[in-house]
């Protein structure tokens, strides 16, 4: 979930310096793999939906509501001075509390998994969910509490939670007086993990929630719970008065990060085989 959002935490920059004016964000999340149907005797994944004992309840039921999804959101840099704000909490013990254990985990841990007596070896993706909503609440706190935070929440028109649960973000909310504001996507597309962000935003472009110009607050978090809250102003359509070509001076007509991972290959792959253009791509 925090990977989306510290991703437009570094487009901020490169739009700040001036070193690009459209950025393209390519989101993938799967929950189903050989690895997992066979760690748990069955074929096809399904044994990451699988509680076996009442204990796994306490780690495994947020895994079980992980599904597959993919989204792409086209950002640009926009004239207006400061439009995003970004604020970052992390309390790093936190990590022991989600993750995803690999085959051979053991070699490279510091310490013994939390889990080690119960999944060992096996690929499993975790998350304790009473630990995590405590933790949201507790930090969540401490950031919507700033004075820049809530006069920002004040503005925003919708504000965006993660996706993997509705009560520990309601609970918080009302705190604040902003629970008619949230915007859930968990109930009808399940936990997307971190496209849930661009999922939320999108319906409630879609359905004229959230404007041109209007400001809206993602506040995700992670297992630390790192968290982050920002603004911005959307468009849903460059425009001709607006639309930038490629610079004729540029040294790279796109720059492809995380080229080295699985849905960066298949990228760069497509951008190989599928150039339209008369001139070669840089």
């Amino acid at each position: 979930m925090l990977g989306w959002s510290r991703a437009t935490h570094l487009i901020e920059t490169h739009f700040a310096t001036g070193q690009c004016d459209h950025v393209l964000i390519l989101n993938l999340e799967f929950n189903r793999s050989a690895a997992m149907g066979i760690a748990s005797g069955q074929q096809g994944g399904e044994g990451c939906y699988q509680l076996r004992s009442l204990d796994e309840l306490r780690w495994g039921v947020w895994t079980c509501t992980v599904g597959e999804a993919g989204t792409s959101t086209l950002l640009s840099a926009h004239e207006e001075t400061n439009p995003w704000f970004f604020t970052f909490h992390n309390a790093a013990d936190f990590y022991k509390y989600c993750g995803y254990t690999l085959s051979n985990h053991r070699d490279y841990d510091y310490v013994p998994n939390l889990l080690e007596n119960s999944i060992g070896g096996s690929e499993r993706f975790y998350a304790f969910a009473k630990e995590i909503g405590h933790s949201i609440f507790r930090y969540f706190m401490e950031t919507l509490s700033k004075a820049e935070v809530r006069l920002l929440l004040g503005e925003s028109k919708v504000v965006i939670p993660h996706s993997v649960s509705i009560a520990p973000y309601q609970k918080l909310f009302r705190e604040f007086d902003a629970d008619k504001k949230a915007r859930y996507s968990v109930a009808e597309h399940g936990n997307t993990v971190s496209c849930g962000v661009p999922l939320a935003l999108s319906k409630s472009i879609a359905v004229g929630e959230v404007k041109r110009g209007d400001r809206a607050m993602l506040t995700p978090s992670g297992s630390g719970p790192p968290t982050v809250s920002f603004r911005f102003s959307t468009d849903r359509g460059l425009g001709a008065e607006r639309s930038r070509c490629m610079k004729a001076n540029a040294e790279f007509d796109i720059i492809l990060f995380g080229a080295t991972g699985f849905t960066g290959q298949l990228v760069a792959e497509y951008f190989a085989t599928h150039n339209r253009s008369d001139d070669q791509l840089r």
